[in-house]
């Protein structure tokens, strides 16, 4: 694109009168940041160098294109060749202004939150232009949002000030503040960046992010059974027991719990409300925070199986942990077995019953016969019998006298 008309001094780069239609030495140099180059140093520097003809009137022109840096540029004129002013330079310069556009946005990871959560606030900064320089991003949050960490791509975050030296150009940074939000309300905060340069466009230099914290009631309801097994008939007590573990008092407090079919309701107590049984709920009403109270149901097991006994808990306020508003608890119900009839064989002798008579035992005399000869072997239990003792002499001279015959 033509820079002449970002020329300080007018239209024309450089115009000689007395030097019509000549070869002129160009040289466009862009300066440092330290200042303007030596005549060595151009080189250095050099954006663009040719030769050029003058007009008619001793004028040359000419266009730069390309992507041209913000800064200021020095354009070197020589007509070295010239015999009447050999050596004569002529120097011009210009600006080109930096074309800063900066852009900010902010967003948070949800739009609600309870009082005691963290938020977490997304900043991203871009550059749809040349480079930025001392860029400052001021995050301007409520007294009630504490800062607790952040994590900057670039530069650093001090006194909620984000401060970055250098923004390159066409670069996107990005930075992550978590809060902890100390108390309830309707919160807008809001973000706004500057640089040392002008920006060519202020309405995207400034965003916000809106969201609402809210106070809360955390109802916590527990449920157990006396027994874990038990037998149809038996007796199950239930024990219920609900918590405002919340900062706030809950109100419209109620506890839903109907009895499984496999149960029969017999009685209830309860520390605080009234029990309806036929909706099985129970009616607690206001729960200060950090109060418990409890409800026992006694039922009778009617029928064999797992028995599950399910509960929850629901209030007016909003709940920040729904997680612990259902509770359960399982019971094993077990058959009651038949009466076994009696066995006929109890009433038989026991083999292995030590009081039985052994047929050893029941012959007083154990006769043996070996080569003619017969012994007479006699039980231990008649050995000091007299009577025995009679007949088995009696016996012996029998067997003698035959013998004889």
């Amino acid at each position: 694109m033509s820079q002449r008309k970002k020329s300080k001094n007018g239209e024309l780069i450089y115009q000689d009168s007395r030097e019509d239609l000549q070869i002129i030495d160009v040289i466009v140099a862009r300066e440092k940041d330290t200042g303007l180059l030596a005549a060595t140093q151009i080189s250095e520097d050099v954006i663009q160098q040719f030769n050029g003809r003058t007009g008619l009137y001793g004028n040359i022109s000419f266009a730069l294109t390309g992507d041209l840096k913000p800064g200021k540029y020095n354009v070197y004129a020589s007509h070295p060749d010239d015999r009447l002013y050999k050596g004569i330079e002529n120097i011009t310069s210009f600006e080109i202004s930096p074309q800063v556009d900066l852009t900010i946005t902010k967003d948070s990871d949800r739009d609600s939150y309870f009082v005691g959560d963290i938020a977490t606030y997304t900043i991203t900064l871009k550059s749809l232009g040349t480079d930025a320089r001392n860029v400052n991003i001021r995050e301007i949050l409520p007294n009630s949002f504490e800062i607790i960490d952040y994590t900057a791509s670039k530069g650093e975050f001090i006194d909620n000030i984000w401060q970055i030296p250098l923004v390159s150009e066409n670069s996107t940074e990005t930075l992550t503040i978590k809060v902890k939000l100390t108390a309830n309300g309707t919160f807008t905060n809001i973000v706004n960046v500057t640089s040392q340069e002008e920006d060519i466009n202020t309405t995207n230099n400034i965003a916000n992010a809106t969201v609402t914290v809210k106070n809360y009631a955390d109802l916590d309801v527990s449920k157990s059974a006396n027994v874990k097994s038990v037998k149809v008939g038996d007796t199950v007590i239930w024990t219920i027991t609900v918590k405002n573990n919340g900062i706030i008092n809950a109100t419209g407090v109620k506890v839903t719990d109907k009895l499984p079919s496999d149960l029969k309701y017999i009685s209830h107590t309860q520390s605080k409300g009234e029990f309806n049984l036929q909706e099985g709920v129970w009616d607690v009403g206001e729960l200060a925070v950090n109060e418990t109270v409890t409800l026992e149901i006694t039922s009778q097991a009617l029928k064999a199986g797992k028995t599950t006994n399910e509960v929850s808990v629901s209030s007016n306020e909003d709940d920040n942990d729904t997680s612990n508003n259902h509770a359960n608890s399982t019971v094993e119900i077990e058959d009651v077995p038949e009466d076994s009839p009696v066995d006929d064989d109890l009433n038989e002798d026991d083999p292995n019953d030590d009081s039985s008579d052994d047929d050893s035992n029941d012959d007083i005399v154990s006769k043996k016969k070996d080569s003619g000869k017969s012994s007479s072997k006699v039980d231990n239990h008649t050995a000091g019998n007299p009577i025995l003792l009679v007949l088995l002499a009696l016996i012996s001279i029998c067997i003698t006298a035959r013998r004889k015959l």
